[in-house]
């Protein structure tokens, strides 16, 4: 079988659970609407999805499925969405089950509707078909198993075995909640049975090509109290920044450590954001690198000084990520592109809709504008000279306005004005 693209490949999101557990903090509404920030869980799957071009998604619904169905319609941005309503309880593997005949592609995505892993989609169907797998399960590596139970695996990355949860806490692999499974394997479980597929089906698919994809990515299970309010913090807004121009002082292809300064306010923002708990990343083109003016390992001392003058007052940074291609290269990481964005998703969970970019350039602006974020032109830099160029979502003098403007954009329900209105313009009446 050859490999499949995500395009090609139909998802199922178990999406009836009742949500004992978190009865209290629910309020009569369905797991998967359980809000997260700003948001109801499921919405972040579906931006997932969404972002790792998946086309097609059934949900799989029960207790309050109308709920469901009312808040996201037939569609979300580019997913189209079909419902498959089970009329009784029918466990985890009933539901998939009773979705069988919405399904049109020889393997199915199946995701449970609890749980968050920042996989790399593209190489989980890359093992799957490359095993010639009839199951992959996306497993994770967790420091206490007791909630999730424990797997084990071969050598080659077969699952041999499965253990119920346990009271100890120990280290271990668990179930990430994300499978793909081929077509003919769902036509094997009974219909209309209450069956679990946790506990009655995947113990009887071992040793039938049933295999283990490990992943080191970012996992949250929402099924507690406790990992519920935890959520709130894994799906954490991000900022990404430019560099020159935005946090230290622009030169013209920087190359002189003695040349990194910072900009007035600029530590003194970061540091504030931090506390208010945002992530914030760097990206920044630096073609110097690609032109041969300075080695990779030159570049590294430069951020280094920029690092070391930002934690002097007290400004961390949780990553950078440098584009060291010149223009002519036509390389898929040199913004406006999105390759660095694509990167940071790897090793920080967000979800750019929900991120603010921030910089001094049209190349900044643009970056933000294709990846849905919010735009926030600052005049530092080269801002004041291509302010007229471009058309963010709203403009700053500097950074010491930035908090005060992303914390009012949050309170205003995330509302981004669609007609240009520098900030400092409507400050007055704003604040």
């Amino acid at each position: 079988m050859n490999i499949q693209t995500s395009e090609e490949i139909n998802v199922a999101i178990l999406a009836g659970g009742l949500g004992t557990r978190l009865k209290l903090k629910l309020r009569r509404k369905p797991k998967v609407l359980a809000k997260i920030g700003e948001y109801p869980f499921l919405e972040y799957l579906l931006s997932q999805l969404n972002r790792a071009n998946f086309k097609k998604v059934v949900l799989c619904t029960g207790y309050l499925g109308d709920q469901i169905k009312k808040r996201f319609g037939e569609s979300y941005k580019g997913l189209k969405i079909l419902y498959s309503q089970e009329q009784k309880l029918l466990g985890t593997a009933g539901a998939i089950r009773n979705a069988l005949p919405l399904f049109n592609s020889d393997a199915i995505l199946l995701m449970n509707g609890d749980s968050y892993c920042s996989i790399d989609f593209k190489k989980f169907i890359e093992f799957h078909f490359i095993k010639k797998s009839n199951v992959s399960m996306a497993i994770t590596f967790v420091s206490n198993v007791s909630q999730h139970g424990q797997l084990r695996i071969s050598k080659d990355a077969s699952i041999i075995s499965f253990q119920e949860k346990i009271k100890k806490n120990r280290k271990g692999l668990v179930n990430a909640g994300i499978y793909l499974i081929n077509k003919s394997f769902i036509e094997e479980i009974p219909e209309n049975r209450n069956i679990s597929i946790e506990k009655e089906v995947f113990p009887n698919w071992i040793g039938r090509g049933f295999y283990g994809y490990e992943t080191t990515d970012k996992f949250i299970d929402i099924g507690t109290p406790e990992s519920y309010t935890q959520a709130a913090k894994f799906f954490k807004r991000f900022i990404i920044l430019d560099r020159d121009g935005t946090i230290i002082e622009e030169k013209d292809h920087l190359v002189n450590i003695n040349d990194v300064k910072l900009i007035p306010n600029a530590a003194n923002s970061i540091k504030k954001l931090k506390k208010e708990g945002f992530g914030i990343i760097v990206l920044t083109n630096q073609s110097v690198v690609g032109r041969g003016h300075i080695s990779n390992s030159d570049l590294e001392l430069i951020h280094k000084k920029m690092l070391k003058l930002l934690l002097q007052k007290g400004a961390k940074l949780d990553s950078i990520y440098v584009c060291p291609h010149i223009p002519k290269d036509n390389c898929l990481c040199r913004k406006p592109k999105i390759g660095l964005v694509e990167n940071a998703l790897k090793d920080h969970n967000f979800d750019p809709k929900l991120a603010f970019v921030v910089g001094d350039n049209k190349s900044d602006i643009e970056l933000g504008k294709n990846i849905g974020a919010i735009t926030i032109l600052v005049r530092t830099g080269y801002g004041k000279k291509v302010e007229k160029e471009v058309s963010p979502d709203f403009v700053i003098n500097d950074m010491k306005n930035l908090l005060p403007l992303i914390k009012r954009v949050i309170s205003l329900s995330q509302v981004i004005f669609i007609f240009y209105i520098p900030f400092d313009c409507f400050s007055y009446s704003f604040f």
